[in-house]
């Protein structure tokens, strides 16, 4: 039996998707993962799993959700590099891929192992995610084919996101999932980007629950830029309280993206994925 690929299916039909990501452990235990989907299946139309984010070690991301689509029969999407495979290891992968009838992939070039738990591991990157995207559209077996994302990191400048969505496009990305949004303006900028470019557009929603965490990402993590006003905030309150305004801006950007018909929200809840039936729970229908 040939598993049924609803999300994409909602994509191109330009029904709004909501879409967890989660983050498996180095020990490849799956249990708080499986738990933390378990509570948000009600809502979703896909799970997407990491690929050894931010170079540290976890395990493979299409085996992974090949396990999650079995086990909760909703569709996967994984996230797959270029810096630790060859093309020879990175299409054979693609093709186990396939035959475990996992079609959703975002296609990253990767984060440089030199910043991960293996600092001393060589990258590869004989191809970017450009290159991947190529790749995977020229890739199918008997009965599956690649349903290909790309990933938009936010830059100041945006002349360069509209030369990025172009690029990504151009390469075979049928559907971008952004990095974390914390404005209604840059969902007003992804909006217009998704009707020049007719590319549909996810936004990502990552609620911020510490100080430190918080310092982390302005300071260390590309593509993620939380405005100053917030950061400023965020300063001065406990972590209890910053992961309450977190959730309600979380539950306005959700429902401000809905209504502007973007294709939809991929929460990335680090762990905390029992907070995204409070993020949705006022959904404005």
């Amino acid at each position: 039996m040939i598993f049924k690929n609803t999300f994409r299916e909602k994509v191109e039909n330009k029904k709004f998707t909501i879409s967890l990501e989660i983050n498996p452990n180095k020990k490849g235990d799956l249990q708080k993962n499986f738990q933390e989907i378990a509570l948000c299946a009600p809502f979703l139309d896909a799970i997407d799993v990491t690929d050894s984010s931010m170079a540290r070690l976890t395990p493979s991301s299409f085996i992974v959700a090949s396990e999650i689509q079995r086990k909760f029969d909703i569709p996967t999407i994984f996230n797959f590099t270029c810096r630790d495979r060859n093309i020879l290891g990175i299409k054979s992968d693609l093709m186990g891929a396939l035959i475990l009838g996992i079609e959703n992939i975002i296609c990253l070039t990767g984060d440089p192992p030199v910043h991960g738990d293996h600092p001393n591991t060589k990258p590869v990157y004989e191809i970017n995610s450009s290159g991947l995207l190529a790749l995977c559209n020229n890739l199918s077996t008997v009965n599956h084919k690649f349903f290909t994302g790309g990933v938009l990191n936010f830059n100041d400048n945006k002349k360069v996101m509209e030369k990025m969505c172009e690029i990504k496009k151009s390469a075979g990305a049928k559907f971008i999932i952004t990095q974390p949004v914390y404005t209604k303006n840059r969902i007003d900028f992804l909006q217009k980007l998704q009707e020049k470019f007719s590319l549909p557009i996810i936004v990502g929603i990552l609620p911020i629950k510490s100080w430190r965490i918080a310092k982390y990402m302005q300071e260390k993590v590309v593509g993620i830029t939380i405005p100053v006003e917030q950061y400023e905030k965020m300063e001065k309150l406990s972590d209890s309280d910053i992961l309450q305004f977190q959730i309600e801006n979380a539950s306005t950007l959700y429902n401000y993206a809905k209504k502007l018909k973007l294709s939809g929200v991929h929460f990335m809840p680090l762990g905390q994925g029992d907070k995204i039936p409070q993020i949705i729970k006022n959904d404005s229908k």
